[in-house]
């Protein structure tokens, strides 16, 4: 399936710059303006925040093929929400907002896919915040099951296995 940022790699080179990380290579600092779109060519990249209890926490794990900054570039509050750091050796293609922008008005396929893969990471959230909403982990697993359109067979596994993990910790 062809996506927004094929497009962008294959057609509009010129736009972009491609950069290179080594492991444990910070790429952003949380709190750092998001001017820029990210595409993860090969690699990965983490991004954490240390809690106030001194904790590292992961936020996000992108993998090749994935992509990070689109949400953060159009939004009101533009930083990022933790360290964006190379987890391993990292090739990143980087394109600026202002030429994302260029791209985006003269281009309606691209235009389309890019605004229909921010719809669909929007919707994710959503879901799950709502399941997260759901106040019993049997609410939760059944929830998740069902956006998830698992078989039947799978649900009641599932169950199964919920039903004797609550059964012997007496839930």
């Amino acid at each position: 399936m062809k996506t927004w940022f094929d497009i962008l790699l294959n057609k509009y080179t010129d736009k972009i710059k491609i950069k290179e990380y080594k492991s444990n290579d910070i790429i952003f600092n949380e709190d750092d303006n998001c001017q820029e779109v990210c595409i993860v060519l090969k690699g990965q990249i983490i991004i954490s925040t240390i809690t106030y209890l001194e904790k590292e926490e992961i936020i996000n794990i992108i993998n090749e093929k994935e992509v990070f900054g689109d949400l953060l570039i159009f939004s009101s509050n533009h930083k990022y929400l933790g360290n964006v750091i190379s987890g391993k050796k990292s090739s990143v293609a980087i394109i600026k907002k202002n030429d994302l922008i260029d791209c985006l008005m003269i281009d309606k396929e691209l235009l389309s896919l890019f605004l229909n893969s921010i719809s669909n990471k929007a919707l994710d959230i959503k879901l799950q915040a709502k399941l997260f909403s759901h106040k019993n982990i049997e609410d939760r697993i059944m929830y998740y099951l069902s956006i998830r359109q698992i078989n039947n067979i799978v649900k009641f596994y599932v169950l199964y296995i919920v039903f004797v993990i609550c059964f012997k910790h007496n839930i």
